[in-house]
């Protein structure tokens, strides 16, 4: 974009100021005269250069649209102003900077129009090129335009738009390196009566679980259901409440076959009081209940987030969520996959691995504790509305290990290490302790979401955070830690030299396909493991980085254990793509973060304004302080406003300002579960 350069604008002008950030709406755009005529030569020779520029040039059509294709966008500095710099996302080029005016005002008083180029001449410098077009920039409903050589493209930046044939051949670069696929670990179910063989073996990673048996069946002595359906499903409900009970059943799994109490609702309001109705009734009977299955019309967010704050966090009572098209047509792989869940919620287990000599060392029947750490940002647009960032910490309390317990902690949006880490991780090996009654020999922890520019911090950061948590547990308690980082989010795609190597209708390399040579980093310790079955699409293999080893673990050691953990997440019978901790990290900080806009009326984000999010985050500190906590920072934010001498961007920025500083502690209660289940799977 050759044009695209030059010193940087202004922002934020009354309307006698100019264009330079002018918000106001009185800008008009005049027709040109005779259209966007051509000066006579600039990209008829080839590509467009400073050198060939000249002060009547102008942009052929053609040029035009080309030009404003490859700008849509693009972040551009604008800086023509001395030791003020603004950053801009480019909407549209628009009209010359000679023909483009607006209004404004004289020193006389009189009303008068006047274009860029005018402006620029009269109030910084002529512009070189006043015949080039304009950029309008920022918000689309806001008239901000800059001459476009007063423009710089900001670097770095992602180019998000899709590349041509030859583009694509040349950034692709293939590189030849060997592999090799790790044997997935046999799966251990419970013995059964039918003389089905508990042992199963992974073929292409996913096992089948035909007249298999819960490895430690749970007990659901009652159950309640809500159904937000009509009363007219009454026979549809009982249908499937026989089918899960059948299915429940052959797994081992003892369950009523029908629920204590039914209740109908209409919608989202409706679920609250169902929920205090409920189990008011068991509470009259004088009865404990397990376990509430909630039926929804339709998939809803909003109806699952209210399900699942009045489970996990008023009442304290598991619930599952079931659409109501899976209870018309309750097949058996549906009421199986249901049991899975179920059994891991009310404290069971489902399978567990088959040590192998890798394996029985470190990880299975030996006190190691598995830590998954995952921290999710707030977007641009939530970013600007004071949204926190969530960390969840997730950690095994049992020795298989197939049990899980989470924490989550709110902290200030866009810091990647985890500010809370010492407490979480001190719960979560107190949880280990009380359930095993073992200490952890060792600790392995799975980071996602760390890029590399972001390693040494964080891993600075944190494992300070995690061995500060072992010393406040015993003075001479430190367990040797290992620290690997889990990336998703790259470029590198793997393919089996030999067809006849693939597996599946993608052609996809096998599951436990891993690289670490010719590809990797020559100085740290990384691999690339492919742990999933590709059913559409290629393959992405994660790529872990083993930051920190004082497990003394061998390439052939982590890559194993790493291995295995895949196929430990219950919610299905495949190995994923991850290892489930990291997985559970995850689940457990995107419903937390849905937790929390909808506390700040933030589920749609298309129709509110920064001042609407503002008023909501306030809300909730107040509503927080009138709980008993001190009210100071409100009544400041409040006599701020009363302040007739601050302006209204002041006051905002000031508002926003002591609302944070509140809002942290505010929000944790929002996501805070209760006490019960923090060493529970209730996230799954």
């Amino acid at each position: 974009m050759a044009g695209m350069r030059g010193p940087p604008g202004g922002r934020g002008m009354p309307p006698n100021r100019g264009p330079g950030g002018y918000g106001g709406a009185g800008m008009r755009q005049p027709s040109p005269p005779g259209g966007y005529g051509h000066g006579g030569g600039g990209g008829a020779g080839g590509a467009l250069s400073i050198e060939t520029l000249y002060p009547e040039f102008t942009l052929s059509p053609h040029e035009l649209a080309v030009l404003s294709e490859a700008v849509k966008g693009v972040r551009v500095r604008i800086a023509h102003r001395p030791k003020v710099v603004r950053v801009y996302r480019v909407n549209s080029l628009q009209l010359p900077a000679d023909q483009l005016s607006f209004p404004t005002t004289s020193e006389e008083g009189e009303e008068k129009m006047m274009t860029v180029a005018e402006y620029f001449e009269q109030k910084y410098t002529k512009l070189k090129w006043p015949k080039l077009p304009c950029v309008h920039v920022g918000p689309p409903n806001r008239s901000i335009y800059y001459p476009i050589e007063v423009c710089i493209i900001d670097a770095p930046q992602k180019y998000n738009k899709r590349l041509s044939e030859k583009q694509t051949s040349t950034i692709i670069r293939m590189v030849e390196t060997i592999g090799r696929v790790l044997p997935p670990p046999a799966i251990l179910f419970g013995e059964n009566m039918k003389r089905q063989d508990p042992v199963v073996y992974p073929r292409d990673g996913a096992w089948v679980l035909d007249n298999q048996v819960l490895y430690l069946p749970a007990t659901c002595r009652s159950y309640a259901m809500i159904a937000l359906v009509s009363q007219r499903e009454q026979m549809a409900l009982q249908s499937f409440c026989g089918a899960l009970h059948g299915k429940a059943l052959q797994m081992g799994m003892e369950m009523p076959r029908w629920p204590d109490v039914v209740k109908y609702g209409k919608g989202r309001d409706d679920v609250p009081q169902l929920f205090h109705d409920t189990l008011s009734e068991y509470e009259q009977i004088g009865n404990q209940c397990d376990l509430i299955i909630v039926v929804l019309p339709a998939k809803n967010s909003e109806i699952y987030m209210t399900v699942k704050e009045c489970s996990d966090m008023v009442h304290g009572v598991m619930s599952q969520c079931v659409l109501l098209k899976n209870v018309l047509r309750p097949s058996p792989a549906t009421c199986a996959n249901l049991i899975l869940k179920l059994n891991m919620k009310l404290g069971g287990i489902n399978s567990r691995l088959v040590a192998d000599g890798i394996t029985q060392k470190y990880l299975i029947d030996v006190p190691t504790i598995v830590i998954g750490v995952d921290v999710t940002h707030p977007t641009q647009a939530e970013e600007r509305m004071n949204m926190p960032s969530v960390a969840a910490i997730v950690a095994n309390v049992d020795l298989f290990p197939q049990g899980y317990g989470a924490n989550v902690k709110v902290q200030r949006k866009s810091r990647e290490s985890v500010v809370y880490m010492c407490d979480a991780v001190r719960e979560r090996l107190i949880s280990f302790f009380r359930n095993t009654h073992q200490k952890p020999s060792r600790i392995i922890v799975y980071r996602d979401g760390v890029s590399e520019g972001q390693f040494a911090e964080v891993l600075r950061e944190e494992m300070q955070s995690i061995r500060s948590a072992c010393l406040t547990l015993s003075p001479d308690y430190r367990p040797p830690i290992t620290y690997i980082v889990v990336q998703k989010r790259h470029h590198a795609r793997l393919f089996a030299k030999n067809p006849r190597d693939t597996v599946g209708k993608a052609k996809n390399i096998p599951p436990g396909t891993t690289v670490d040579t010719g590809i990797v980093s020559p100085e740290g310790f990384d691999f690339y493991l492919c742990s999933h079955f590709g059913i559409q699409g290629t393959s992405r293999p994660s790529r872990y980085h083993v930051l920190w080893d004082e497990n003394n673990f061998t390439s052939d050691e982590i890559q194993v254990l790493t291995y295995s953990m895949c196929h430990t997440y219950v919610r299905c019978a495949r190995s994923v793509s991850i290892p489930a901790p990291v997985y559970y990290a995850d689940l457990v900080a995107t419903r937390a973060r849905c937790h929390i806009k909808r506390k700040l009326g933030m589920h749609d984000m298309d129709g509110m304004s920064d001042s609407s999010a503002t008023s909501s985050m306030s809300s909730l500190v107040s509503l927080r302080r009138r709980g008993g906590s001190d009210g100071g920072t409100a009544a400041g934010a409040r006599s701020t406003n009363r302040s007739g001498g601050s302006s209204a961007e002041t006051v905002s920025e000031s508002m926003a300002e002591n609302i944070a500083s509140a809002c942290d502690a505010a929000l944790q209660d929002y996501v805070t579960v209760k006490e019960v289940f923090k060493s529970r799977m209730y996230f799954v």
